[in-house]
């Protein structure tokens, strides 16, 4: 009766281990997204930007006194890339960045710093409905021309600029020029004042010339070669 016991125990062991070997093989890595080297400044802060505006993506830490708040703009960017890339890569979102990001194996996290894996961005419904999510956006599409050749040209919000200035800012061009499209309601519409500055910002720099002082806005301002427009939201070329 002993023998039969102990043959049963190691019988379930064998199988339980087989099974846990079996389930660890098919998990596949853990995957991270973070900044290609050599990928200019320009890039860099527009791939900021446009993760840090997306729904759900956190980038607190990377705001001065985070725990991923570095001068290195590099590993900045790479954090909201991979914050963007972890929430949405099962939904439609890449790590292409216009060709700036590149999917690592192994984990960039630095200390207190810790990058996320394998999050699952939560369904986004609009207010008063509860069946049609809103689109997950996809990383941005590269100009014409790249970053080193000649190409398209817009203006948007460095993700850092103070929230006070860029409001004073867009209350100082909303009487410049139609800011409809950034109005509860319009299709550019966006509860980050940032966010809805650099539509704006765009709107005066595109019809003002696309001179490279009609986007300094006090230094909140930034070119970049990446359009910034996102699903039914499209920026004025």
């Amino acid at each position: 009766m002993v023998t039969k016991l102990i043959i049963s125990l190691l019988l379930l062991q064998l199988s339980t281990t087989a099974f846990c070997d079996a389930g660890s093989q098919n998990a596949g890595p853990i995957l991270f997204c973070v900044a290609r080297g050599g990928t200019s400044e320009q890039s860099l802060s527009a791939n900021i930007d446009y993760a840090c505006n997306q729904a759900s993506v956190n980038c607190q830490p990377i705001q001065p006194g985070g725990a991923c708040f570095t001068n290195d703009l590099k590993t900045r960017a790479s954090f909201a890339m991979n914050a963007y890339y972890n929430l949405y890569s099962s939904l439609g979102g890449t790590c292409d960045f216009s060709g700036s990001g590149q999917v690592i194996n192994f984990d960039p996290s630095n200390g207190s710093c810790q990058f996320s894996s394998g999050s699952k961005a939560a369904p986004i419904n609009t207010p008063g409905s509860s069946a049609t999510p809103t689109p997950i956006p996809k990383t941005p599409k590269p100009s014409p021309g790249g970053d080193n050749g000649p190409g398209f040209k817009w203006c948007i919000a460095k993700p850092h600029a103070d929230i006070q200035g860029l409001q004073k800012s867009l209350d100082w061009l909303c009487g410049m020029i139609e800011c409809q499209a950034i109005q509860p309601g319009g299709a550019c519409y966006d509860e980050s004042v940032r966010s809805r500055a650099s539509f704006a910002m765009n709107s005066y720099y595109q019809t003002k010339g696309r001179n490279d002082y009609n986007c300094d806005f006090s230094g909140t301002g930034l070119i970049t070669t990446v359009d910034p427009s996102h699903g039914q939201c499209r920026y004025l070329l």
